[in-house]
C-alpha cells in the first residue's frame, strides 16, 4: 500500500512496483549492451577475420548513437508522449539486438549495434518526473543510478558465463530476451505525460 502512495498518476495494470521494474531493468540496458559481449571480442575477432579495432568500432558506434537518441527522443517524448517514445525505442532495441545476433561480417554488426544504440536513447528517465510524487523521485532515480554501477560490473561476469555454454552470438539473444521483457511492460504502461503538459513546439526546437 506504501508504494502506492508513490505514484503521481495510477498505473493500472503495471502498479508501482511493475514501474519500478520497468525502470530499473531499462536502465541496465545500456551497461548490459557495452559490457555483456566483451570478454567476445578475441572470439568475434577470429570469427569475422577482422582486427580487434574494427570490433571495437562496435563500442564507440554505440557510445555516440546511444547519445544520439538521447538528444533526438528524450524531446520527442516531451512532444508526443512517455510510451510511444518508449515502446518504438524498446521494440527497435529488441530487433537491433537479434540482427546483431545474426550478423554476417563486421560492418553489420557495427550497422546494427548503431540502431540499438538508437533504440536505447529511447528510454528515458523523465517517466520518473511524471510518474513518481516529487518526496519519493530522488529514492526512486538512486535505485535508477545505482544500476548504472552495477550493471558494467555484472555484465562481463554475465557475458563470460554465456561463452562457457554458447558462443558470442548468444550475448545478443540474451539482450534481444531482455528488450522483449521490457516491451512486454511498456505495454502494461499506463502513460504518464498527459496531453495538456506536453511540449508543444517542434521536437527540433
Amino acid at each position: 500500500m506504501a508504494l502506492h502512495s508513490w505514484l503521481a498518476r495510477p498505473q493500472r495494470r503495471l502498479g508501482p512496483l511493475g514501474l519500478i521494474v520497468l525502470l530499473v531493468i531499462t536502465s541496465l540496458v545500456t551497461p548490459l549492451s557495452l559490457d555483456m559481449y566483451t570478454p567476445a571480442v578475441p572470439h568475434m575477432t577470429e570469427h569475422f577475420n577482422t582486427s580487434e579495432s574494427m570490433v571495437n568500432l562496435t563500442l564507440v558506434g554505440y557510445f555516440l548513437f546511444f547519445a544520439v537518441g538521447l538528444l533526438a527522443f528524450g524531446p520527442a517524448s516531451d512532444r508526443y508522449g512517455r510510451k510511444p517514445v518508449l515502446l518504438a525505442g524498446i521494440l527497435t532495441y529488441a530487433l537491433a539486438s537479434a540482427l546483431c545476433a545474426l550478423s554476417v561480417d563486421i560492418v553489420m554488426l557495427i550497422a546494427t549495434r548503431i540502431l540499438q544504440a538508437l533504440g536505447a536513447g529511447a528510454v528515458s528517465a523523465a517517466v520518473v518526473k511524471d510518474a513518481v510524487v516529487p518526496e519519493r523521485r530522488e529514492a526512486l532515480l538512486s535505485v535508477v543510478q545505482v544500476m548504472f554501477v552495477v550493471g558494467p560490473v555484472l555484465a562481463p561476469v554475465a557475458g563470460a558465463l554465456i561463452l562457457q555454454v554458447a558462443d558470442w552470438r548468444m550475448t545478443f539473444w540474451v539482450l534481444a530476451g531482455i528488450g522483449l521483457l521490457c516491451a512486454g511492460l511498456a505495454l502494461l504502461f499506463d502513460e504518464t505525460l498527459p496531453v495538456s503538459e506536453r511540449y508543444e513546439g517542434t521536437v527540433l526546437g
